[in-house]
């Protein structure tokens, strides 16, 4: 929607979106019939997840934790990004999906643990979710997209699946971190789908000790 918005006030531009293009036509061909938006609907549909929507979304997140751990594994000094990126699509695709989502959201750089600044970004960060009052979301719904339709909810309802994944950004040391689980409201409480990935520093240095599958291949 924002693109076709875009779009239409590009002065070098100017088109109309296909939804609107589609209208038009169907405005012209039946002048009396009137024309209604279903997104409102289907959308609040959308919003509860199904039994197999769930079991689908369950299975990406599982084969998605196993790509991010593999990573984990493989990563050393001297690997850029797309190596790494291509660990985790090798486990998607070994798994049966048919790829990725979306691109890899990987930032290679320095990793000092106990930087000054990095203390006191983390300190700040945390502090401010702590005490800020105008925070509405943590994340975003999960469903058919990646980036599912609808914002923050007015309740939370079982069958809803939306991420937390709070964000801690150094612009001037080029670093970026994120935490982010997929979360699935249920009748009980609420399940995190995504714990089976480690998160904690002595889990990621025990899984980054364990051999990978780059391990396995000849070294060139």
């Amino acid at each position: 929607m924002a693109l076709a918005r875009a779009t239409a006030a590009d002065p070098w531009d100017g088109r109309a979106s296909r939804e609107k293009t589609f209208v038009a036509k169907l405005k012209a061909a039946a002048p009396a019939s009137p024309v209604r938006d279903l997104d409102p609907p289907i959308d609040a549909l959308r919003a509860i997840k199904s039994p197999r929507e769930i079991a689908v979304i369950r299975e990406a997140t599982r084969l998605a934790g196993l790509g991010i751990v593999e990573a984990m594994r493989d990563a050393r000094p001297g690997l850029v990004e797309y190596q790494l990126q291509a660990d985790a699509e090798l486990v998607f695709k070994d798994g049966g999906a048919y790829g990725p989502a979306y691109f890899a959201l990987i930032a290679a750089g320095p990793n000092p643990f106990t930087d000054r600044s990095i203390r006191a970004a983390a300190t700040q960060f945390v502090d401010g979710y702590r005490t800020r009052r105008d925070v509405t979301s943590l994340g975003h719904a999960v469903g058919m997209e990646v980036h599912d339709v609808g914002g923050p909810p007015a309740t939370l309802e079982p069958g809803m699946v939306f991420t937390i994944e709070p964000a801690m950004q150094l612009p001037d040391e080029h670093l970026g971190i994120r935490l982010e689980d997929m979360i699935l409201i249920t009748d009980a409480g609420y399940e995190n789908v995504s714990a089976s990935v480690p998160i904690e520093i002595d889990e990621i240095e025990r899984t980054m000790q364990e051999p990978g599958l780059r391990s396995a291949r000849p070294r060139q």
